[in-house]
């Protein structure tokens, strides 16, 4: 009886090393990106896709679309504000949206759709189902389109009353200037 061994072309490659292959396969980062990528998460650490990100290889909207076929989850843009229920949105805590980068979208068959930059978080997971007190269907986001959307939930309203006043300020100034 013979004892199969492992050689060093079977053994199987981590997570970042399988998306990194499908980025290079798909033509969107070449071997040589991919190398200087996985040097740099060496070095500082974080997931292949934040330092494709980091490093300007790779932008973060690109990278959302590629996980979500990758993960075989849905891709949520977030540049139409009408598919987020503010209510439900700032029903979670500012801080947590903030810290795991995330946004709780609407409520669908019982569950919480949120967008997230990384849908494979489980702690982001369980604090917004614990926050929350229902599950969650997560969904992936472009991590930019999600902290403007964040900033937007949470202090919209401030944004555009800080807008309307420096419109009056501006008109006031073009008023008081001598013809």
């Amino acid at each position: 009886m013979s004892r199969i061994s492992k050689s060093p072309s079977v053994v199987k490659t981590d997570g970042s090393r399988q998306i990194g292959d499908l980025l290079v396969r798909k033509g969107l980062i070449t071997p040589e990106e991919l190398l200087q990528a996985l040097n740099e998460q060496r070095e500082k650490g974080g997931r292949l896709g934040e330092v494709l990100v980091r490093l300007q290889i790779l932008d973060d909207l690109t990278l959302g679309n590629v996980l979500a076929e990758h993960l075989a989850i849905e891709y949520v843009s977030l540049d139409d504000p009408s598919k987020i229920d503010p209510k439900i949105a700032r029903a979670l805590p500012e801080g947590i949206a903030k810290r795991f980068c995330l946004l709780a979208l609407r409520e669908e068959n019982g569950k919480l759709v949120t967008v997230m930059a990384d849908p494979l978080d489980v702690v982001a997971i369980d604090t917004v189902m614990l926050k929350m007190q229902r599950p969650i269907r997560p969904v992936i986001g472009a991590a930019g389109e999600i902290r403007r959307a964040i900033e937007m939930v949470y202090h919209g309203s401030d944004i555009e009353e800080r807008q309307i006043r420096d419109l009056v300020a501006i008109e006031n100034d073009v008023e008081e200037e001598p013809a």
